[in-house]
């Protein structure tokens, strides 16, 4: 069984692989982009077409009720210069304390040290004139904390999740979280295709490419 899905994958990835490679030639890749989300799915979506990692928020995560507080005052907390603590307590991942308040959960590296010299590099790189803001509703995030993700009024976002929320205007249902009390790991592959679930998302025209 294991090694079935090994090979599943790989072909899951092969094509996938070929799908980017043809649907990228044409790209605006000269627009700077800012991406911010709450976990791995805006990194992913950069690396899917090829474009610069012009925030921090890659390799990471933040939960819901604190990447709110942090999007309320978004360049005080991105400032390359704000404090960042180790407070990294097993070996699984290391940890970052931000200003005091919120927690970096470095979930892709190996040290706190390699972590916070990743963060602050990109947080120079931040254009806050074009910011693309992703909400993805995990664990943590409830109605409440979407309807103020909704109220936000940077250049465009959007808040991914599992059904529709009456009186949200920017959000997208993933398919296949219907039942579910929030979404799942919308980065794994969602057939033989080589499709992402969180490809069931318009990324194109989100992006402006």
């Amino acid at each position: 069984m294991i090694r079935i899905q090994s090979i599943k994958k790989r072909i899951c990835k092969k094509n996938r692989e070929l799908q980017l490679s043809y649907a990228n030639r044409n790209l605006d890749k000269n627009i700077s982009r800012s991406v911010i989300c709450n976990n791995c799915v805006g990194a992913m979506v950069l690396h899917d077409f090829g474009l610069c990692f012009n925030s921090p928020f890659v390799n990471l995560y933040i939960t819901a009720p604190e990447y709110i507080k942090l999007l309320s005052n978004i360049e005080y907390y991105c400032s390359p210069t704000a404090s960042i603590r180790d407070i990294t307590e097993s070996a699984h991942y290391p940890k970052g304390l931000l200003q005091n308040e919120i927690t970096l959960h470095f979930l892709h590296y190996d040290t706190f040290e390699e972590a916070e010299k990743k963060w602050r590099k990109r947080c120079e790189r931040i254009d806050y004139n074009n910011l693309y803001v992703i909400l993805v509703q995990q664990s943590s995030c409830n109605d409440n904390l979407i309807n103020k993700f909704d109220k936000f009024t940077f250049k465009k976002s959007i808040a991914l999740v599992n059904h529709l929320i009456p009186g949200i205007n920017k959000q997208f249902t993933i398919p296949g979280w219907e039942n579910a009390v929030t979404l799942g790991a919308i980065t794994e592959y969602s057939d033989i295709s080589g499709k992402r679930y969180y490809d069931s998302f318009d990324w194109r025209k989100f992006l402006d490419l």
